[in-house]
């Protein structure tokens, strides 16, 4: 079933066996795979500190956004593999691999996955010229348009464009995909119209759509949103799941820094995006054969392919 749910993943570069030293025993370093000001940036920043209350060490913040992720993704891979290299990711990088073509790493091979952090719903936006309140109105506008819709997203590969595409097949409507760097820039080019529509994480369209300057025509998840309390469902949403087993320091770490503070949870809460909780690992899912064989199929019934030029 599709998730189409923002998730922020934390993975490093695969570390040297067990006991061979004493981790950690220097400062940190996460890569950020978005520029400074969207949703990752602002997660990575609110568990910056209980990631160095919960380790002892300094932890410092390096975005290398571009390419799909895929600067971020190839910088840590190629780092050393002592656990001192962490990626910040959205849920792109299992997609990667099937957007470009010629990747010097390998995810599954060459990235140890340590979390998945935060999931928060996105929804589904537009600009206010275009004539749509609700999902109904926007695939009955898109198909009575003599040429295609337009729709912002942060990455090619990433739940955004993939559920788009999913809504374009299931609707048989025709949107051209538009992908960028980061959700600030998508926010940017929505509000100034250069772009009509966006599926985009709720805590950073939200301000935009209370003061008029987008208009949100539905939310994933299972609950409406306090942020935006009239703003109605179109799809389900799934608690996220942290991983158990052998990344013991590193994954207690990120559940106590998954303990913020009141007004950062409260700003979570707000958004409905669900932090920590325990479940099945992350390292099983990524050699589930059958899952990354969905993923795939996903991937290539809508013809997605990496945007080289351009905004991506």
């Amino acid at each position: 079933m599709l998730k189409p749910l923002l998730a922020v993943l934390l993975l490093l570069s695969c570390v040297a066996p067990a006991g061979s030293y004493a981790w950690p025993d220097k400062p940190l370093r996460v890569i950020v795979a978005f520029p400074p000001g969207g949703m990752i940036d602002v997660f990575a920043r609110i568990f910056q500190a209980r990631l160095v209350e919960g380790l002892g060490q300094p932890v410092v913040i390096d975005n290398r956004p571009g390419a799909g992720g895929t600067l971020a993704e190839a910088l840590v891979a190629k780092s050393a593999p002592d656990g001192y290299t962490m990626l910040l990711s959205a849920d792109s990088p299992p997609a990667n691999a099937h957007l470009y073509r010629k990747l010097d790493y390998e995810l599954f091979r060459d990235l140890e996955p340590v979390s998945l952090l935060v999931r928060m719903p996105l929804v589904l936006v537009v600009h206010p010229t275009i004539p749509a309140e609700s999902l109904a109105d926007l695939v009955a506008h898109a198909r009575s348009r003599s040429t295609p819709l337009s729709y912002a997203t942060t990455g090619s590969g990433t739940s955004n464009h993939v559920s788009m595409e999913v809504l374009k097949r299931l609707a048989g409507i025709d949107m051209t995909h538009v992908p960028y760097k980061g959700g600030p820039q998508v926010i940017n080019d929505l509000v100034g119209g250069q772009v009509n529509s966006s599926l985009i994480a709720l805590m950073l369209a939200a301000p935009h759509v209370r003061s008029g300057k987008i208009r949100a025509i539905a939310l994933n998840g299972e609950n409406r949103s306090p942020l935006l309390p009239e703003v109605q469902t179109f799809c389900p949403g799934r608690l996220c799941q942290l991983p158990d087993g052998a990344m013991v320091r590193p994954l207690a770490a990120c559940r106590h820094a998954a303990r913020v503070d009141a007004a950062h949870a409260y700003r979570i809460r707000q958004g409905r995006a669900h932090c920590g909780g325990a479940g099945p690992s992350l390292g099983a899912r990524r050699r589930d054969g059958r899952q990354r064989a969905e993923g795939i199929r996903v991937l290539r019934a809508c013809g997605a392919r990496a945007h080289r030029r351009g905004r991506a």
